[in-house]
C-alpha cells in the first residue's frame, strides 16, 4: 500500500480527497501547512506527495523544493484553483511531477498518481 502526504490549508479539500484517496487503497497522511508536512516527511515514509499552491506561511512550491532536498525523488503533484498558464511550467521548475487544477477531478487524480508511483517501481 502506497502512502500518501496530502497538504492543504482547507479541511474540507483535505477530508474529501483523504476520503476518496483510502477507498482507492491508499494510506493518506494529511498536514494543514509545509512546515507541518516537513515534520511528516522527516518522520514517516511516503511514496507521493500533493500539495496546494497557496498557504500560508510557505507556498507548495517552497514546500517541494525544501521536499526534494530531503527525498529527491519522491514524486510531488501540485493542485490549485487558481490556475494559470504558468502554473505548470513553475511546478515543472521546482521538480513536481504535475499540475492539477481544483475542483479535483478524481480520475484524472488517479491517473497521475498511478503513473507516477509506476515509475518508482521501474
Amino acid at each position: 500500500m502506497s502512502t500518501i502526504l496530502l497538504v492543504d490549508d482547507e479541511p474540507a479539500i483535505i477530508k474529501m480527497l483523504k476520503w476518496r484517496l483510502e477507498t482507492t487503497g491508499y494510506k493518506v497522511i494529511s498536514a494543514i501547512s509545509g512546515i507541518e508536512a516537513l515534520k511528516v516527511i522527516q518522520q514517516t515514509p511516503v511514496d507521493f506527495v500533493i500539495t496546494d499552491v497557496r498557504m500560508p506561511s510557505m507556498d507548495g512550491f517552497t514546500l517541494i523544493t525544501k521536499i526534494k532536498t530531503i527525498l529527491s525523488n519522491i514524486p510531488c503533484l501540485i493542485m490549485s484553483g487558481h490556475g494559470d498558464i504558468d502554473m505548470n511550467s513553475q511546478a515543472q521548475q521546482v521538480g513536481a511531477c504535475g499540475y492539477i487544477h481544483k475542483p479535483i477531478k478524481f480520475d484524472e487524480l488517479e491517473v497521475l498518481i498511478n503513473q507516477n508511483l509506476d515509475k518508482q517501481l521501474v
